[in-house]
C-alpha cells in the first residue's frame, strides 16, 4: 500500500468517525429510545470500513471500538449515563485508534523505504546498482537538456579479474570488488552517481561534467590504484588495474543508451592496453 493512498484512506476514516459522531448526537436528542440499536449500527458500519482499509490493524481498531460500545450499552442503566458513557467512550476509542493508525502508516513508510533501498542498492558492494542507473541517467540527461549542461558517463571494469577469481577463488573475488567500490565512493565527488552495473562493471554519471573533472577522477582513482598495489590493501599478490571507457551527453551522445554504448566502445578501446588505461570517446572520433 503506498504512502498517499494510506494518507487519504486516514483522512476518510477520520471523516467517517467524526461524521458518525455528529450523527449519534442528532439522533439521540431526537430519538431516545433508539439509542442502543443506533450506536450497535454504527459499530458494525464502521468496523466493516475499519477491517476493509486498514486490514489487520482495523481489525484490532474495531474490538475496541465495539468493547467499549457494548461496555457503554451494558453497563449504562438510564440515558444519561449512557449519553456521557458513550462521549467518553467514543473519545478515549478514536484516540487509541488515531495512535494505531499514527503507527501504522509510520511503519508503512519505514517498510516501504526499506523495500526501495534494497531494490537500488547493490547487495555486494552497497552502492547504486543497474536497476537504479537505468532510472538515474534518464532523470540526468533530462536535467541536462532542460537545464543545457553535460553530464559524463564513466565505465570501468577490473582488467583480468577471472584470474583473481580462478587464483584465489571467488569469495576473494567478492572482497575485491566490494573493497575496490568502497576507496573508489570515497575519492569521487558526492554529487556524482556509482553503480555497480553487472559482475566486476561499474559506471560513474558524471553531472554538470566538464573535462576537468572526468580527468581528476581518473587522476585519483589511478593514484588509489598505485597505493593498493603498493601497500596490497586488497591482499592479493596481483598488481590490480582498470580500463575505463568515457563518452558525454550531448557531444557524443543524444539519450542514455547512445551514451551507454559510446562509453562501453571507449572502454573496450581501453583495454587493448595494459594497465589503468583512460579512453574518452571523443578523442576516438577526432
Amino acid at each position: 500500500m503506498q504512502f498517499s493512498q494510506i494518507i487519504k484512506q486516514k483522512k476518510f476514516i477520520f471523516h467517517f468517525v467524526f461524521y458518525s459522531f455528529i450523527i449519534f448526537l442528532i439522533i439521540t436528542i431526537n430519538k431516545q429510545e433508539n439509542f442502543k440499536l443506533i450506536l450497535m449500527i454504527f459499530a458494525i458500519i464502521e468496523s466493516y470500513f475499519l477491517v476493509v482499509l486498514f486490514k489487520h490493524i482495523g481489525y484490532i481498531i474495531t474490538l475496541i471500538y465495539n468493547f467499549s460500545g457494548f461496555l457503554v450499552i451494558f453497563k449504562s442503566h438510564h440515558f444519561l449515563s449512557l449519553y456521557f458513557n458513550s462521549i467518553l467512550a467514543y473519545i478515549i476509542t478514536t484516540v487509541i485508534a488515531i495512535t494505531c493508525i499514527y503507527e501504522y502508516v509510520r511503519i508503512s513508510d519505514n517498510y516501504k523505504k526499506e523495500l526501495l533501498k534494497l531494490s537500488t542498492i547493490d547487495y555486494l558492494c552497497g552502492i547504486y546498482n543497474n536497476r537504479y542507473y537505468k532510472q538515474r541517467i534518464i532523470e540526468e540527461i533530462s536535467r541536462a537538456r532542460r537545464f543545457n549542461s553535460k553530464i559524463g558517463l564513466l565505465i570501468f571494469d577490473i582488467d583480468k579479474f577471472k584470474k583473481i577469481n580462478d587464483t584465489y577463488g571467488h569469495y576473494k573475488g567478492d572482497l575485491v570488488l566490494k573493497g575496490l567500490s568502497n576507496k573508489i565512493s570515497e575519492i569521487i565527488r558526492t554529487e556524482d552517481v556509482f553503480c555497480r552495473y553487472a559482475g566486476d562493471e561499474f559506471i560513474i554519471i558524471i553531472t554538470d561534467y566538464n573535462t576537468e573533472i572526468s580527468n581528476n577522477i581518473f587522476t585519483r582513482i589511478n593514484n588509489l590504484l598505485n597505493t593498493i598495489n603498493t601497500e596490497n590493501l586488497l591482499n592479493i599478490e596481483l598488481d590490480l588495474s582498470i580500463s575505463i571507457g568515457l563518452s558525454i551527453y550531448p557531444d557524443d551522445a543524444q539519450n542514455e543508451i547512445e551514451l551507454f554504448k559510446t562509453a562501453d566502445h571507449s572502454l573496450y578501446e581501453s583495454k587493448k592496453h595494459k594497465g589503468t588505461v583512460f579512453t574518452s570517446f571523443n578523442d576516438l572520433i577526432n
